[in-house]
């Protein structure tokens, strides 16, 4: 299913000198589950079952044809999969059927790609990552505006998966305002006026709200659901109180995919 797979400018996969021998963990992501005993009983109560980090292995060949381009292989892959200690990286994934998505992932183990004997020209590499969020996005980002004076607009997510907005802002002038999704039942509000000349960015993910220009943490006048988007279309409202000058709600998005 994958073709070719992009981090930090190299492309390994189909149409290269680093095919890819296996992709493991780009199913369903980690599962972790809860669950007690029920007293008197012979059974457990398993409550729920949540969606970890996803943990994935690639197993990828290097073929040179020479020693010295098989030693340049391998430095330019140890290189590209050399992810910083803090933060994470963008890893591009293009599937045979032409899905372009990506996650943001981290080393969870050293790359192991050792000499072997008598493999002068040729060998494999196995890295072992983990992406925070499992989700798999579109590489392409969407957003759309709405206003008070316009009807609310269908934002469409079609993959397969319920997603966060990337980013929300609310711009003023307005008292109060508020957006709703009206297919998750879901509402965020700012409690407050937002004046002409500001707005709040929202991330809904991370569940921040910071005031610019300035960067103010604002969050505690949040009030509602950090809302989703399901999949399929969702129709999306955006109202307040004596809305005026530029108010406006703009939303980007991206679309998400459960696997691969």
């Amino acid at each position: 299913m994958i073709s070719t797979i992009i981090i930090n400018g190299l492309t390994i996969g189909t149409g290269t000198d680093y095919p890819i021998v296996s992709a493991k963990g780009f199913a369903s992501a980690d599962v972790r589950t809860s669950q007690y005993n029920i007293p008197s009983r012979h059974r457990a109560e398993v409550p729920r079952a949540f969606y970890g980090a996803r943990k994935m292995l690639l197993e990828v060949g290097m073929i040179g044809g020479t020693q010295s381009a098989y030693e340049t292989l391998r430095d330019d892959l140890l290189e590209a999969f050399d992810l910083p200690v803090r933060g994470k990286t963008t890893m591009q994934i293009t599937t045979t059927t032409g899905r372009a998505v990506q996650l943001e992932v981290q080393l969870r183990m050293p790359v192991e790609a050792d000499h072997e004997p008598g493999r002068l020209t040729t060998g494999v590499a196995m890295i072992d990552l983990i992406a925070p969020d499992p989700i798999f996005y579109s590489q392409t980002e969407y957003s759309e505006t709405i206003t008070t004076s316009t009807t609310p607009k269908t934002l469409a997510n079609n993959g397969t998966a319920r997603v966060y907005p990337k980013r929300l802002l609310f711009y003023g002038t307005i008292t109060d305002p508020y957006a709703d999704n009206y297919d998750m039942g879901e509402v965020l509000a700012y409690i407050g006026t937002i004046s002409d000349t500001t707005y709040v960015e929202i991330d809904p993910f991370e569940e921040t709200a910071i005031l610019m220009p300035g960067s103010s943490n604002v969050v505690n006048t949040i009030d509602g659901d950090f809302i989703q988007l399901a999949t399929g279309g969702n129709i999306v409202n955006w109202s307040g109180d004596s809305p005026s000058g530029n108010q406006k709600l703009v939303v980007h998005w991206r679309y998400g995919w459960l696997g691969l």
